[in-house]
C-alpha cells in the first residue's frame, strides 16, 4: 500500500495481486487515522496492516482469516449480519445510486469489463441513466 503525499489516494493489491487505487477525498478521518497507525506501528512501506509482536502477533501482513473473524466479532457485538464483501458491494451501490458514472465506479473496482460492476453492484441497467455511460460501454443500455 502506498499513501499518496497529497492524501488523496492510497494504492492498494487486491485478488491476484491486481494493483488497485482507493480514492480517499472524502474521508478526511480516515486519513488522519491511518497515517497515525503508520506512524504508531513504524510502518514506512509494504502492508499497512500487519500483527503486533508486542502482543504476541507475526510481524508480516495479516491473514484475511484475521480480518474476517474481527469483523464476525464487531458484527456480532452490535447484532447485524454483514460480510467483509458486503462493504465493498454497499459502497459500489451508494456511488451508484448517487450518480457517479458506471465506468468511474468500474475503474475504483478495479473490474476490467463494466458488466462485471453492474452484477457486482447488482444494479438494473434502467437505474441510471445512460448518458452516464461512456460511448464504448454503450453496450449495456437498452436499444432505443
Amino acid at each position: 500500500m502506498d499513501l499518496s503525499t497529497d492524501d488523496e489516494k492510497i494504492r492498494v493489491f487486491g485478488k491476484g495481486q491486481r494493483e488497485r487505487t482507493v480514492m480517499l477525498t472524502a474521508a478526511p478521518e480516515s486519513v488522519r487515522l491511518l497515517r497515525r497507525h503508520l506512524k504508531q506501528s513504524h510502518i514506512t512501506s509494504g502492508s499497512v496492516f500487519r500483527g503486533d509482536p508486542r502482543y504476541g502477533g507475526s510481524p508480516l501482513p495479516l491473514e484475511y482469516s484475521v480480518a474476517h473473524y474481527a469483523w464476525q466479532k464487531y458484527c456480532q457485538k452490535v447484532e447485524i449480519q454483514a460480510t467483509i464483501h458486503q462493504l465493498r458491494h454497499s459502497r459500489a451501490s451508494q456511488l451508484l445510486q448517487a450518480g457517479v458514472p458506471v465506468t468511474t465506479v468500474r475503474k475504483q473496482l478495479g473490474h476490467r469489463n463494466i458488466q462485471s460492476t453492474l452484477l457486482y453492484a447488482e444494479v438494473v441497467v434502467n437505474a441510471f441513466p445512460c448518458e452516464q455511460i461512456l460511448p464504448s460501454d454503450m453496450s449495456i443500455c437498452p436499444p432505443m
